[in-house]
């Protein structure tokens, strides 16, 4: 959460587009999970075979580098 003031910040796009561009793109699957989840609480009914969870690892990975 407190990644996303600083990467919404033109400045710091300009300097780290990559790492802007990978922080974008992880807060998206944040945003569009929890969109999910609030529709239906349920945890198991966005569970589908560990996609999801290998997302999630590769999301924190992509978080570690930025």
């Amino acid at each position: 959460m407190y990644l996303e003031n600083i990467f919404a910040s033109e400045d710091i796009i300009k300097q780290l587009p990559q790492e802007s561009q990978m922080f974008k793109m992880v807060d998206k699957f944040w945003k569009e999970y929890m969109i999910k989840e609030k529709k239906d609480p349920r945890c198991v009914s966005v569970y589908d075979s560990g996609v999801n969870l290998k997302k999630f690892y590769e999301n924190n990975k992509k978080l570690e580098d930025i």
